[in-house]
């Protein structure tokens, strides 16, 4: 916590804070430009723990912001400062120090992965509940002191409402007992964007759910996504409905199934990834939209039986719009229907 950086260097050498900025979305994508950025951190945390938060902010995209009342704008982090706070705390609060490896912080193009040595001591299923298992409770005992952290359960559950109310996906936390380590991915992507929509619009025999949207989108921008990332990202989702709906997406050849057991991933085939020009040429099916909706009233009380200006059917409609409206399925969530109703208004 305060040794000088030359006392730090000669007993824990490998006990320092990497941040790493990768071009691209892959780690080591380019072999030949490995790295775009690398800031090796050394010192006592209470150095480095600023400095590290400085690191990624410095370099995240910003968002425009007009507060009431005022003139001039602010520019502020895409991921709330919270949130970057939060998750390098715990990780240098929670990390195991008897495995000798730096904290990693890599900065990929679309998202910020923290890995630390040492899986959580507390279960995944636990995660967001109240109570903290420390595995270090001098260290946890002064940043609590210091007012770093509350150690008291509670940071995991800021996290994802911070993420939530900037309309991003919620962390992904990963806890490796095999690999010994724990990783937290933040995603720059929001959950709802045209891109997406039109890109899955052309896979209508997946009949993709809400939850299996995002679960693609995550899994697009990540390389890979498995039972606890599905339910991370999607709320009140259960594992067997989960492992159901991944099996389904992986028959349809849009998920290929690598290794076993507890240990099950699925990455994206060529099919799901495939440019829009060859995602057509796998799907050749009618996407015409069709002219009777069962299960919709004929007649609603109250709303006038005419409407001046009001077009009685979808004739007219662009074709993008049409599929947007056959892919929202029976159980659609407010935002998919939200952007369905925004597209009309857009065109009329």
């Amino acid at each position: 916590m305060f040794g000088t950086a030359y006392a730090i260097r000669r007993y824990f050498p490998m006990m320092r804070i990497d941040y790493v900025r990768v071009p691209g979305r892959r780690w080591v994508q380019d072999p030949d430009k490995r790295f775009d950025t690398t800031i090796e951190l050394r010192g006592s945390l209470f150095t480095t723990l600023p400095k590290a938060i400085a690191a990624i902010r410095e370099n995240l995209p910003k968002s425009f912001h007009l507060p009431p009342g005022q003139d001039t704008r602010q520019d502020l982090p895409l991921i709330p400062d919270k949130v970057i706070r939060e998750a390098v705390v715990n990780a240098v609060m929670h990390r195991t120090y008897r495995i000798h490896g730096p904290l990693l912080i890599i900065r990929y193009e679309n998202r910020i992965e923290i890995r630390n040595p040492g899986h959580s001591l507390k279960a995944p299923e636990k995660f967001g509940e109240p109570g903290s298992h420390p595995r270090n409770p001098r260290i946890a005992a002064v940043l609590h002191d210091t007012d770093y952290a509350e150690t008291k359960g509670s940071g995991i559950r800021v996290m994802r409402e911070k993420m939530e109310m900037a309309n991003l996906f919620p962390p992904h936390l990963e806890s490796d007992r095999v690999g010994d380590q724990f990783i937290v991915h933040l995603l720059f992507h929001h959950f709802v964007s045209q891109e997406a929509f039109d890109w899955l619009a052309h896979f209508p025999e997946a009949n993709f759910t809400p939850q299996d949207f995002r679960a693609m989108v995550f899994l697009r921008e990540t390389g890979a996504i498995d039972n606890s990332a599905y339910r991370d990202i999607n709320k009140g989702s259960d594992t067997l409905t989960v492992s159901s709906r991944l099996r389904k997406l992986r028959s349809l050849g849009l998920l290929e199934m690598k290794g076993k057991g507890s240990v099950t991933y699925y990455v994206p085939t060529d099919k799901l990834l495939a440019p829009v020009t060859q995602a057509l040429n796998h799907n050749p099916a009618n996407l015409s939209l069709p002219t009777n909706l069962p299960g919709l009233p004929t007649n609603l009380p109250g709303l006038p039986t005419n409407l001046p200006g009001l077009p009685t059917n979808l004739d007219g409609v662009p074709e993008d719009i049409k599929t947007l409206i056959r892919n929202i399925g029976k159980r659609a969530d407010t935002t998919a229907i939200e952007h369905v109703i925004l597209k009309l208004c857009e065109w009329k």
